[in-house]
């Protein structure tokens, strides 16, 4: 885990990105919003606490690339550290990508508890809605705010735009605080992971819409953030 030094960003905040189901775009987004913070002037940092270490595989190919990984990376698996995410306060924002399951259990509620706010991707797959529900509710009951994000939309462009819809309808009907913006299913996120170049600096099929995307759901995450009580942070 990377330690905290003396000289503060102005306004960390730690972001965890969480859903029960499992290939929601959870890594994707996580790894994609600490590029899209750097380029937009910030500092990040990715911390890998899902058992399967896809974040850490992608950022090990990123990392061989021209451009390298422009936000720092760690992977973290210990408890009792991932509790004590509030105490990094040395980058604007800390993303956390978690185990596609609640059944790790401990590992989910430590970070929940010391984060600021949680994204929730959704695929707009029908059998992602129930535990998309139940990701909502644990992060209800440890009290801390969150919204779905809806991913991986298919880029037809009437058939994605009707999904969306729908799926908005869901949300309101349940209660549940959602992104007006999403990201598309692209083929352009895993084209260069594969080619060991970020997002932002990749030129073929759509990755210039990609980026769009991703600076849309970064402006919107922190216009959430924004909206949040000003309080000191001593972990939940």
């Amino acid at each position: 885990m990377a330690e905290a030094i003396q000289e503060h960003a102005p306004n960390p905040k730690t972001i965890a990105v969480v859903n029960q189901k499992g290939g929601v775009g959870k890594t994707t987004t996580t790894i994609n919003l600490g590029i899209v913070t750097v380029a937009a002037g910030g500092t990040a940092l990715v911390i890998d606490a899902d058992p399967q270490r896809s974040a850490t595989d992608a950022a090990a190919l990123l990392k061989k690339g021209k451009h390298g990984l422009p936000c720092d990376f760690t992977t973290e698996s210990d408890h009792q550290a991932l509790r004590n995410l509030h105490r990094i306060r040395n980058y604007d924002r800390k993303y956390v990508d978690t185990p596609g399951s609640l059944e790790n259990e401990g590992r989910v509620q430590a970070v929940l508890s010391n984060s600021d706010f949680v994204i929730i991707p959704f695929d707009l797959d029908t059998g992602s809605l129930k535990p998309t529900i139940r990701t909502a509710d644990v992060a209800r009951e440890v009290g801390v705010p969150f919204a779905i994000l809806m991913t991986k939309v298919d880029s037809h462009p009437t058939r994605g735009p009707k999904l969306v819809v729908e799926a908005r309808d869901a949300f309101k009907e349940l209660g549940l605080p959602y992104f007006n913006v999403f990201t598309r299913n692209y083929t352009c996120y895993s084209d260069c992971v594969k080619n060991n170049t970020i997002i932002t600096e990749w030129r073929e099929g759509s990755a210039k819409t990609a980026v769009e995307e991703l600076h849309r759901v970064h402006g919107a995450v922190e216009l959430k953030l924004s909206r949040l009580p000003i309080t000191e942070r001593v972990g939940r």
